[in-house]
């Protein structure tokens, strides 16, 4: 499918992302969220220290029926969260080691959220290119990872940006 050129976004560290909808086991925080930026040439990814976990993410490339970039989470969602012993991090502060990026061309860049839990330090890494879509992950429980497994979760689905279900194409294998 061709892209739709949208219009040029710029750097918005004041803009608020959907709301991350809290679960029922969420503990309400002790500390004021901030939301992170990541700007690139093909989108504004926007993460919260609450649970170090990215909120939105608009694709530049592409515009929704409004004529913005389309926004692949869904507003109740939230990616890229952690959980150890089987216990959610969601309401836990993630300290980010700065306050956006803003990366164009091969320019790279990394993005540092720390947690401490118990005394251990929790770190997730995540490195980005201003002119790909791609993003690394890198998480490193140091001494944390005696309080039980780690494990990486996904709140909600993408958002369906295509709108219409009908031309949808499914394919099924039968052996």
């Amino acid at each position: 499918e061709t892209p739709v050129e949208a219009p040029p976004v710029q750097a918005e560290a004041a803009r608020v992302a959907p709301a991350l909808a809290p679960s029922p086991a969420t503990q309400t925080p002790t500390f004021q969220p901030r939301q992170i930026l990541v700007e690139t040439d093909h989108y504004l990814a926007t993460f919260t220290t609450m649970g170090g976990r990215l909120i939105s993410l608009r694709l530049k490339d592409y515009a929704d029926a409004y004529g913005g970039p389309v926004e692949l989470m869904p507003a109740d969602g939230a990616g890229i969260g952690l959980s150890l012993g089987g216990k959610s991090l969601e309401a836990h502060e993630f300290v980010a080691d700065k306050s956006g990026l803003v990366l164009s061309g091969s320019e790279l860049g990394e993005l540092v959220f720390s947690c401490d839990i118990d005394g251990a330090t929790l770190k997730k890494r995540l490195w980005f290119q201003g002119d790909r879509y791609r993003v690394d992950m890198r998480v490193e429980a140091g001494s944390a990872q005696n309080l039980g497994g780690l494990g990486v979760s996904w709140i909600g689905a993408l958002t369906d940006t295509e709108g219409d279900l009908q031309h949808a194409t499914y394919s099924t294998i039968v052996t």
